[in-house]
């Protein structure tokens, strides 16, 4: 009985050390996968990486390259982003600058009930309004 209690408590510390291992690897290749796509900002002119947030409060990482250009990281890699940014000083709203910022396309949309600026972000095709695309609400496959 006791030997039999002794194997269960081994199987389980093997166990769980076994589970860790794994989660700690796939640690390691999240790890190595985004210093790979930090490495490629700079390697296409970039000059900074900065935080963004998200409208759900969720963040990302932007590549600011010269004149305050940018570019989402993500979307740099993908190659949905141009090399040397994008000029982001036009959007006048955080969601619209994430729209284009992550490789979306924005447009302004007439609003006669709203006083704030109205928009959808659209990529291949899909759309999304804008505010939902940004917290999250919508997704653009691809994106």
């Amino acid at each position: 009985m006791r030997s039999s209690r002794i194997l269960k408590i081994s199987c389980a510390l093997l166990g769980t050390v076994l589970v860790l291992g794994f989660l700690s690897a796939c640690s390691s290749l999240r790890a190595v996968k985004q210093s790979d796509t930090l490495k490629y900002c700079f390697q296409q002119g970039g000059q900074m990486i900065i935080d963004g947030e998200t409208g759900n409060g969720g963040s990302y990482l932007i590549c600011v390259f010269t004149d305050n250009y940018q570019c989402g990281l993500n979307a740099l890699h993908k190659g949905l982003c141009p090399k040397g940014g994008l000029r982001i000083t036009g959007y006048t709203t955080p969601a619209a600058r994430y729209c284009v910022l992550t490789g979306g396309q924005y447009s302004v949309q007439p609003s006669l009930h709203s006083l704030h600026e109205q928009g959808v972000c659209s990529f291949d095709g899909q759309r999304c309004p804008v505010q939902d695309y940004y917290t999250g609400g919508c997704e653009l496959p691809g994106l």
